[in-house]
């Protein structure tokens, strides 16, 4: 979980893309930087070959995707995307067929919800530790 502090200074310094992953992000990222878009950060299967598996507890689980999707647009939230990792090195396709099919079922839901078209993109991301 993302710490409000943390919130507060990436709005200051112009970080508008979060990622979330529960309904209490999404209230303090409402509470701290209003006008920031929103990755939904789901779970990814564990793939035994990944050098540094980065599967965590703090990611979305596909039964929560629509409950977490609601959250962010009732608090006026845009969710642009979805983000997820399943570590490095992993060598199992069938962990990222799992993980795009989750993918496809928020984009989907997102549709169900009439809620703005996301985009689909692969960033390079930089994690500070």
């Amino acid at each position: 979980m993302q710490d409000e502090s943390h919130i507060k200074y990436a709005a200051g310094v112009g970080i508008n893309l979060m990622i979330f992953d529960s309904k209490d992000e999404v209230r303090k990222i409402k509470r701290c930087h209003p006008k920031c878009a929103l990755l939904i950060q789901i779970k990814a299967r564990k793939d035994s070959t990944c050098r540094s598996p980065l599967c965590s507890k703090y990611e979305a689980l596909p039964n929560e995707i629509e409950l977490l999707l609601k959250a962010a647009q009732v608090a006026q939230l845009g969710v642009v995307g979805v983000s997820f990792h399943i570590g490095s090195g992993g060598k199992h396709a069938r962990t990222y067929r799992f993980v795009i099919a989750m993918a496809k079922v928020v984009f989907d839901s997102a549709v169900q919800l009439e809620m703005p078209r996301m985009k689909a993109s692969i960033e390079k991301q930089m994690y500070i530790n």
